[in-house]
């Protein structure tokens, strides 16, 4: 059922929603992603501002 609802071809998914209870799309993670990628997609959400590379 909810495979069907957020257009999903099984797991791993990770989704992400705001207080409203809207997708957010630009932030959906379908299949593997490493650890510092997936910390990159966590600080875009929270944080405005592009994180840089140092």
């Amino acid at each position: 059922m909810l495979l069907r609802r957020f257009e999903l071809i099984g797991p791993p998914a990770v989704l992400f929603f705001s207080p409203n209870r809207q997708e957010l799309t630009a932030h959906r993670v379908m299949g593997f992603m490493d650890s510092e990628l997936f910390l990159n997609r966590l600080y875009e959400l929270f944080n405005p501002t592009p994180l840089r590379n140092l």
